[in-house]
């Protein structure tokens, strides 16, 4: 399963755009739907308008019921998006102690023979070789993720 938590969040904002818009429906219907004239005054004229008045009950209360669960969606939504941010922090820091310790193992060497002669300081990261990699054999998208959180970048190919 891929998740982006930019896609989870844009998803939960157009989620709160559908549960304004009805709300707006529900409180344009209300009127209409809740105060029923009965047309005369006979019996069945009566019974029409407290029949319909039931079914305008019965369309608030499932009006009320859907923007509750709504709400609570779009919530669970959102939560599940910072939760899966976090988790992929957390599981990115390691990675970049990681490259820094790797970039202080050469830094003895860099400094006994001088810098590269081809390229300069940092035009061949480990974090470029493993994308790299990654890219070739058509993982780059999902194991450069934690690389692309770090670097605030996207990979190169």
């Amino acid at each position: 399963m891929i998740a982006a938590p930019d896609a989870i969040a844009t998803a939960s904002g157009n989620l709160t755009g559908i549960e304004e818009a009805i709300r707006k429906a529900a409180a344009a219907a209300s009127s209409s739907t809740t105060r029923i004239a009965v047309a005369a005054a006979d019996e069945v004229s009566t019974a029409i308008a407290t029949l319909f008045g039931g079914y305008a009950q019965e369309f608030q209360t499932l009006v009320a019921r859907t923007t509750l669960f709504h709400n609570e969606f779009s919530r669970a939504l959102s939560a599940a998006g910072a939760a899966y941010a976090a988790a992929e922090a957390a599981n990115a820091a390691p990675l970049g102690s990681l490259l820094a310790q790797v970039g202080s193992l050469f830094s003895p060497l860099e400094r006994l023979l001088g810098p590269p002669l081809i390229g300069g300081p940092g035009s061949a990261t480990l974090g470029a070789l493993l994308n790299s990699a990654t890219n070739a054999v058509g993982l780059g998208a999902v194991l450069n993720f934690p690389s692309t959180v770090l670097t605030a970048r996207a990979p190169t190919e």
